[in-house]
């Protein structure tokens, strides 16, 4: 994953509103009553003043002005997590056709791609530390029964994407994509 694809979005100005959404990493010590795709929810009203927001290169922000989204500025000096929401062509089939892990009943079409599809500058910043884990993924390849779930789950992947390209109501919709690549 890591050398296939080293294509980000651009620092500033973002790719679109929905291509900047940051992850949050957290300790929920009490003040949150559940968890969000980005970021914990359920800040007891009037507590959120408890609540301290940092960016990942520890820079502190007020919580009335941390959203689900970076900001401009925002520092990754600690670390950057590489999401990979649009992969490749053949990927996003799958992942259309699986559906929306929070929104279930909203589409992943033509206006996600056009969102999330922000390969707009290289960033190979991940290598250095794929390099570091490579030896774990190969001792955890030399597995057997691992190796054997990894190749099933790769066949299914590629029999997956063979049969949604047989599906003729998927026809304009996978030539769209072809068309909007970059």
């Amino acid at each position: 994953m890591t050398r296939s694809f080293c294509m980000a979005d651009q620092e500033f100005p973002y790719h679109s509103g929905r291509a900047y959404g940051l992850k949050t990493l957290f300790r929920n010590n009490g003040k949150f009553t559940r968890f969000g795709p980005h970021r914990p929810k359920g800040i007891e009203e009037g507590k959120e003043a408890d609540v301290a927001w940092s960016d990942a290169g520890g820079n502190l922000f007020p919580a009335e002005n941390v959203g689900w989204r970076a900001w401009r500025n925002f520092d990754h000096s600690f670390g950057r997590l590489h999401h990979y929401s649009v992969r490749s062509l053949d990927g996003f089939l799958i992942k259309r056709d699986r559906g929306r892990t929070n929104h279930v009943k909203v589409d992943q079409g033509q206006s996600y791609w056009s969102d999330m599809n922000a390969n707009k500058v290289q960033d190979t910043s991940i290598q250095p530390i794929a390099q570091r884990a490579a030896p774990l993924l190969d001792e955890l390849k030399s597995d057997p029964e691992l190796r054997e779930l990894h190749e099933q789950a790769c066949v299914w992947h590629r029999a997956k994407i063979a049969e949604i390209k047989l599906r003729p109501d998927w026809v304009e919709f996978r030539s769209w994509l072809a068309d909007n690549l970059v």
